[in-house]
């Protein structure tokens, strides 16, 4: 047995996120539900005090969340979604008011990042919907606006820009209001099967 094959049972793997799978019986079938949430060793940080990329095209708090449903013949379902901070060079300044102060910085290398970002997400996972949930007006909307600038301005090809003002559309519990949002998206969900 070769030494690598050998010290291979002293290895611990180890996931930066949460994995969990669970079997469930409907209908007469056995399914299995899996969940495999993944986080970005790269600029990984609590809120407020990570925020945006950087000059890499890592941004904050990156996540890939994965949900795989196998079916009782056997086949497969996967759906794959990341989240991550807004790829601008952008922070929030702790004060002691409840919101802190947000800067957002024009440097001449944003385009470059945001490119490098989309360009790996587009190389990862193929042609990509943004869903941005920021507000439309108020604090967020400077961050808001500066997104959508940049990824107009980045033109990556395969990478589609959704807005979608959660906190507006979705107010009062209204959680069935997503289905604007699912009707948005819905022709770029219907063309990855």
């Amino acid at each position: 047995m070769s030494p690598i094959l050998q010290l291979g049972r002293f290895v611990l793997p180890i996931v930066y996120g949460t994995f969990d799978t669970q079997r469930v019986r409907i209908k007469g079938g056995d399914f299995q539900f899996t969940l495999i949430s993944r986080r970005s060793r790269f600029r990984a940080g609590a809120r407020y005090f990570t925020r945006g990329i950087d000059s890499e095209g890592h941004v904050a708090n990156y996540n890939e969340t994965e949900q795989i449903i196998t079916c009782p013949d056997g086949s497969r379902t996967v759906l794959v979604q990341t989240r991550g901070s807004i790829p601008l060079f952008w922070a929030e300044v702790n004060n002691l008011r409840y919101k802190p102060d947000m800067q957002i910085m024009e440097r001449p290398d944003q385009i470059h990042a945001i490119q490098m970002h989309l360009k790996e997400q587009v190389a990862l996972y193929g042609s990509t919907s943004l869903v941005n949930l920021v507000n439309t007006k108020g604090y967020e909307q400077p961050v808001r606006e500066a997104y959508e600038r940049n990824v107009r301005l980045a033109k990556v090809d395969n990478v589609k820009y959704h807005h979608f003002d959660f906190h507006r559309e979705c107010k009062a519990m209204r959680w069935d209001r997503i289905s604007v949002l699912l009707d948005q998206l819905a022709p770029e969900m219907e063309a990855k099967g």
